[in-house]
């Protein structure tokens, strides 16, 4: 990092002072080397972002012109103009280098359709470019344009204004977000849907939870379980299975309450396979095998046709367009057409080992009168063997096992090339290099091998992984092995060691030199210097970094564009993070804004219900994701939310309010627990238990030395150390044994800690 005295010969030459006029010339015409900047933005209207230090400023990608920095803060250039921060102010320079009027507003946002939300005296409006009021300040909270639509607020309730300031719909809602393909996500009583540009409900407001996947689509989630709705929100599938998830293929495998699968086709738009397999795996060459029950195998196209009238008892993937299928106790091949190509005759390996029968260079490995045959695509044996276990071929040359475990290698008519003296070993490569174990003293090692046998290196006591294309490498404590995979040998690298940790995408290596980490790709680029302490992996493409001096993040391009003058960061599971400094903590955005200032003693992010909760001696404030201040310090503590409440504290009591911090209930309780299927929840009151319904009455009184959950319509407390049960009204019950053991069970299920 470069020092913040760096540049103050040129701050001294190209500084303007920062008058009290409405335009003021800020680019001056001087020279600037880049690398004496700590961070180097995108470039955006002719301009990137720069910072020294805290301060931010920006650069001319000519590199002739340098705007100074000065500012807390400053944003990339939109429609021509960027947003900057400076002493809790706000503001916009242009394009052309100008300051765009003073530094007046409490707040501003970007601008998008030709106006930017401006914060003045307490209320949020719209200017243009020419300074021009388009919608005259009268909001609590305003976000850009997006197409053609801004989410304004008035308190808690939020809505839609379009260009000329005109309502699109009412401020009803409890959260809404900006317009994504001409759709917005918004809540209502706790509950989620998808409205159009003007105001029209696309999807009802009947959802727990609405989640924008990446392809466009919606997964939707409701009462009855998860659905999936287009792009455009028509309802694809109906919100009633166990889980929605992308394939590896691009298609969603849809669960059902019952384990039982289908799949939707994403181009087709429609469910080709109904959900009532067990599983569905690609078989390989656009096919599916589908599992239903314990012996019932079919296969499918695409299209979800199925390709043979017959089910299978067991069955493989495709290779070299046969598979390998059981039928009647026995095993043959069927072709992609379904059409049988070699006939039932053969026996399974132990274990199932359906990798051993798939075809590679005309041959497949098969079991047959208690011998393991190789056989051609015709079915005609080429080699008899007694080998209990064989893999498929590559470079002619098949990795085979004796009945005392030893390994070696045959070609493709069944000869023996390299002996059976391995006690492990793996397939050859493309490029014909393997490795094998040897095992002296029962401890392996591990060695490179060609297809001759001849042994090239030692790779010590751990198996080689895929680095890439051309590298294996091998985790070692103090310094990992990098191996070419096109020859075997143990080739140098530039940095004491590498090594992959738990989440690391597979694209991405740590590296450590002289003590200092930073991370690799699979190409052996730098993508973040080694010059930090710790590095984490990236969120939101954001990686976590820590010097001497401090936390802060880089982004994929290696720039800090959070500075190291943190004392400590959560990493970015959202587009916000926790930041602490002088032991007071806040919220900062990827994009290095400050969205809540470091003021506080705790916050935390529940930013799924779009809440953020800070608190400090004087109780919490309650804000949205953008920094919108919702709630101020009725409360000591506030929760997360759940189920659209949430537990609050007060003088030491509990309570509950809902999304819009309606009280439901007082706090006048030491603890609320949670209510589950018998809509009943236990309360606590100077160390005894009751129970509260729904609507939070006491309906058992709170008299009790202990209790458990309210569950299968009772709950079991003790009273004077007599345990008992009670019923809803609070009457004693007494339960077989059946019903208290399946009571029992349910709370175990729960895994509910009552004290």
């Amino acid at each position: 990092m470069t020092s913040n005295s760096s540049l103050l010969p040129l701050i001294g030459l190209a500084a303007v002072l920062w008058s009290s006029c409405t335009t003021k010339r800020l680019a001056t015409a001087i020279e600037i080397q880049p690398a004496t900047l700590d961070y180097i933005g995108d470039r955006s209207c002719g301009w990137q972002r720069i910072r020294q230090g805290t301060r931010w400023g920006y650069i001319h990608t000519s590199s002739k012109r340098f705007i100074t920095p000065r500012f807390d803060w400053g944003d990339d250039f939109h429609d021509g103009f960027a947003v900057v921060q400076r002493g809790g102010r706000a503001g916009f320079i242009t394009s052309t280098g100008v300051r765009w009027g003073r530094l007046k507003y409490q707040r501003a946002g970007h601008f998008s359709d030709g106006v930017a939300p401006v914060k003045i005296r307490g209320k949020y409006g719209y200017l243009d470019a020419r300074r021009k009021w388009v919608v005259r300040p009268r909001y609590d909270y305003a976000l850009p344009f997006q197409e053609g639509r801004a989410v304004v607020a008035d308190g808690l309730h939020y809505g839609f204004i379009d260009r000329t300031g005109n309502r699109v719909t009412r401020l009803e809602y409890e959260d809404a977000t900006p317009f994504r393909n001409g759709l917005a996500r918004v809540r209502k009583n706790g509950h989620f849907g998808l409205i159009d540009t003007h105001g029209v409900e696309v999807l009802p407001l009947v959802y727990t939870a609405i989640e924008p996947l990446a392809g466009g689509d919606y997964r939707l989630t409701g009462k009855d379980g998860v659905g999936l709705a287009d792009a455009n929100g028509r309802l694809l599938v109906n919100a009633r299975y166990r889980r929605v998830q992308l394939r590896d293929d691009g298609n969603y495998s849809i669960e059902n309450h019952s384990g039982k699968v289908g799949l939707f086709h994403l181009n087709q738009r429609r469910l080709i396979l109904p959900v009532v397999f067990d599983a569905i795996y690609d078989a390989g060459e656009g096919i599916y095998l589908c599992h239903q029950n314990n012996n019932h195998y079919v296969y499918a196209d695409s299209t979800g046709h199925l390709l043979y009238e017959l089910a299978f008892e067991d069955a493989g993937t495709f290779s070299e367009g046969l598979a390998a299928v059981k039928k009647d106790g026995k095993w043959g091949y069927i072709d992609t057409a379904g059409r049988l190509a070699i006939p039932f005759q053969f026996d399974a390996f132990d274990n199932r080992h359906y990798a051993r029968m798939r075809f590679s260079s005309n041959r497949a490995w098969v079991r047959k009168g208690g011998m393991t045959a190789l056989i051609d695509r015709s079915g005609h044996t080429v080699a008899l063997t007694d080998y209990p276990s064989a893999l498929p071929f590559t470079c002619n040359r098949a990795l085979v096992v004796d009945q005392s475990g030893r390994i070696g290698y045959v070609d493709t008519l069944g000869a023996v090339r390299i002996p059976l003296m391995y006690t492990g070993g793996s397939a050859f490569n493309t490029y014909g290099i393997g490795w094998v174990t040897k095992s002296p003293y029962d401890i392996p090692s591990y060695h490179t091998i060609n297809t001759a046998g001849e042994i090239i290196d030692s790779l010590g006591f751990q198996p080689p992984k895929i680095f890439n294309a051309r590298y294996w490498y091998t985790d070692r404590p103090k310094r990992s092995l990098l191996v070419d995979r096109r020859t075997g040998k143990i080739t140098d690298y530039p940095y004491d060691n590498m090594y992959r940790s738990s989440y690391m995408p597979d694209d991405l290596f740590h590296a450590t030199r002289d003590q200092l980490s930073g991370l690799i790709d699979t190409s052996m680029a730098v993508v973040i210097p080694l010059r930090y302490r710790t590095v984490e992996t990236f969120h939101h493409n954001r990686a976590r970094v820590v010097s001497d001096t401090g936390e802060g993040f880089v982004d994929r391009l290696g720039r800090e564009i959070l500075p190291l003058h943190y004392e400590k960061f959560s990493y970015f599971r959202y587009p916000v993070t926790v930041a602490i400094r002088n032991g007071r903590r806040g919220v900062l955005d990827t994009a290095g804004r400050v969205v809540i200032p470091l003021d506080y003693d705790a916050v935390d992010i529940d930013y799924a219900n779009n809440r953020i909760i800070a608190t400090d001696s004087l109780g919490a404030r309650i804000f949205d994701r953008h920094g919108y201040l919702l709630h101020d310090r009725q409360y000591d503590r506030v929760s997360a939310f759940h189920a659209n409440r949430a537990t609050v504290r007060k003088n030491g009591k509990t309570g509950v309010v809902d999304y819009l911090f309606r009280e439901l209930c007082p706090p006048i309780y030491d603890r609320i627990g949670p209510f589950k299927a018998d809509g009943m929840a236990w309360v606590v009151n100077d160390g005894k238990i009751g129970y509260l319904d729904s609507a939070y009455q006491v309906c058992i009184p709170i008299i009790y030395d202990d209790g458990d959950i309210f569950i299968h319509g009772m709950a079991k407390v003790k009273l004077n150390g007599e345990e008992l049960f009670v019923d809803r009204a609070g009457k004693r019950v007494y339960p077989d044994e059946a019903t208290i053991q399946a009571r029992e069970a349910a709370i175990a299920e729960t895994k509910e800690d009552m004290r």
